[in-house]
């Protein structure tokens, strides 16, 4: 296979749900950052070129109101940069690929895209190879006065995994680079790949290994040069979450509709004006039913579909956001802006928002003059955990904006998201430079640290202490027992003593939120491999699963650990053990 995607840089942008510090900002940021270090890198390389550009390709998740409210963010984001939208709707700039293309070969430099925004959909995918086959080697007209490089950003890219991979084959399978002008060297014409998460999952960790990449750097690595992130406990005291709102248990397993009637009917106070977000099923049927559910109480509904987007109300009237938009902003707002609007235009109304794909994530509610008062959440919200997390995300945002609310849910619901939250600050407290999937996971089993002893006189005392009690299985007599004590203790000594002393220890511990501490520890078992078939197989498995950052699945308590040393070189085909390689592997807290 190609390493045209490993060499790429593979970047992840992850933050809370609605976080004090956006995810959008942070890849505003990453775009103004990328085209000057591609000039300095340039200039330090004294490569001549005419003229050159990084042009971010923004893939939002398939939905035409977050394609508008980036476009609308990038614009405020990116003063003076030109951003366009492909789309199929009427209002884009382009409808395909071909009028993009024809329009950047031919217009001045200075008119090319600062940005090119689209879904992320099998339509635009190919839209994105077409566009790599025109300003790359492969095509047969390239420009002759600009190197045009692209920057892309693949926004809930976990929801798109399946398309992830089919472009990153693309990109495998042509291999595009810059064209060859004069006085120019060729570059990838990929120069990095965001992905932009709050909930990054397995299958997304799995997709980019399978291309030869283990693990992502970290976004806020890449900027803390030009953009600085803030303290951490800084923006956690400025952040509201579910954590802060009053949560009321009601444990049942009844379907979104029913249990938003038993919300209603045991309860919430009628009487009251309330503002409520009540997601529903996946289908629209269900989205009609609850729109029926709060109409018939005399609610506004705000319905949000794939069928229709606007505000219904009790008398059945129907008014789409886009007349209702026109009618009250001169340019197109973001979905919070309009909530404000008309919650200034109807004081006294209570109003429901429901739906479900597009009101999942994405989207920003809560703002000043716009509040929900009362979420629901069902137990079928909770059948995937990045799903639960971002629709319950929508009741979460910076203080200044978004107030505690009452939340009507499941213990085990309020659970999950309370830990996930929990070990998210965790992480981002670790100041992590690279991220892997046990980082997110929520499984006991760690990533098997590698052990390499570089010191000959300190390899020679650890494989006498081995080889000073007996290697028989099973219980041992009291003398062989007390001499095995002996060397586990003295064989953690060492370890605490030269594990941060790279002349004598070489120790590579990948887990991040959950790097092994000696001193809370100690050794529950030592495996030798002293020659024979099989019982060294171990070996391979930890070397392959700390090369690709993966957890191995492991016995023992939070206070011990276990090792596995060959005391003579293990071989098995082409893969080797040496002497001097340990694995060292341990379970955390459930």
């Amino acid at each position: 296979m190609s390493d045209y995607v490993k060499n790429i840089r593979h970047v992840l942008n992850t933050e809370l749900m609605q976080f004090t510090l956006g995810k959008t900002q942070k890849t505003i940021n990453s775009i103004k950052q990328s085209q000057k270090q591609w000039i300095e890198y340039l200039q330090i390389n004294d490569d001549s070129v005419p003229g050159t550009r990084i042009i971010p390709i923004i893939l939002t998740n398939n939905s035409l109101a977050e394609t508008e409210q980036w476009t609308i963010r990038l614009g405020d984001g990116l003063v003076g940069f030109k951003v366009v939208i492909v789309s199929s709707k009427e209002t884009a700039d382009y409808s395909n690929s071909s009028e993009l293309i024809n329009y950047m070969k031919e217009c001045h430099i200075d008119d090319l895209p600062g940005a090119i925004v689209m879904c992320t959909n099998g339509t635009r995918i190919k839209t994105c190879r077409e566009i790599f086959k025109a300003f790359s080697h492969l095509s047969y007209s390239p420009r002759q006065d600009i190197i045009i490089r692209f920057d892309i950003a693949f926004d809930e890219i976990d929801k798109q995994t399946g398309l992830l991979k089919v472009f990153l084959k693309d990109l495998n399978r042509r291999e595009y680079m810059t064209p060859r002008t004069d006085g120019c060297n060729q570059y990838e014409l990929i120069n990095k790949i965001i992905y932009i998460t709050a909930t990054p999952t397995k299958d997304l960790f799995n997709t980019i290994r399978s291309f030869g990449v283990p693990e992502f750097e970290n976004l806020d690595t890449d900027l803390e040069k030009d953009f600085p992130r803030p303290k951490h406990e800084d923006l956690v005291r400025a952040y509201k979450s579910m954590k802060d709102d009053a949560i009321i248990y009601n444990e049942s397993d009844s379907m979104p509709v029913e249990y938003v009637k038993e919300i209603l009917e045991k309860y919430i106070d009628l009487d009251e004006r309330k503002i409520i977000f009540a997601p529903a099923e996946i289908a629209r049927r269900a989205h009609e039913e609850m729109t029926e559910v709060f109409t018939n109480e005399g609610f506004t509904v705000l319905l949000h579909n794939g069928k229709f987007k606007g505000f219904v109300e009790p008398n059945g009237a129907r008014t789409p956001l886009e007349v209702f938009e026109k009618e009250h902003f001169k340019k197109k707002p973001q979905m919070m802006d309009t909530l404000r609007k008309w919650n200034q235009l109807n004081p006294t109304k209570s109003l429901a928002i429901t739906g479900y794909n597009t009101i999942e994530r994405g989207v920003t509610f809560n703002t000043n003059g716009f509040n929900f008062t009362d979420v629901i959440i069902s137990s079928y919200h909770a059948k995937q955990i990045n799903k639960l997390l971002q629709l319950m995300g929508r009741d979460h945002g910076h203080a200044d904006y978004c107030k505690p609310c009452d939340l009507y849910t499941t213990k085990e619901i309020h659970k999950s998201v309370v830990k996930y939250i929990d070990t998210f600050n965790k992480l981002k407290e670790a100041d992590v430079e690279r991220y892997n999937i046990t980082d997110f996971s929520k499984s006991p089993s760690t990533i098997p640290v590698k052990i390499t002893i570089l010191n000959d006189e300190l390899l020679t005392e650890i494989m006498d202490l081995l080889k000073s009690y007996s290697f028989k299985k099973g219980k041992l007599p009291r003398v062989e027992d007390e001499k095995k004590k002996v060397a586990y203790k003295r064989i953690h000594e060492i370890f605490e003593e030269y594990k941060t002393n790279p002349e004598y220890i070489l120790w590579e511990d990948y887990n991040n939120r959950n790097k092994i501490d000696l001193s809370e520890r100690c050794i529950k078992t030592i495996r030798r491999y002293c020659g024979g078939e099989g019982n060294g197989r171990r070996f391979q498995t930890f070397s392959n699963n700390h090369d690709n950052r993966k957890a191995s699945s492991q016995k023992g308590e939070s206070y011990d650990y276990s090792l596995d040393i060959a005391c003579e070189e293990f071989i098995d085909g082409s893969f080797v053990n040496p002497t001097n390689v340990m694995w060292l592997t341990f379970r955390v807290e459930d």
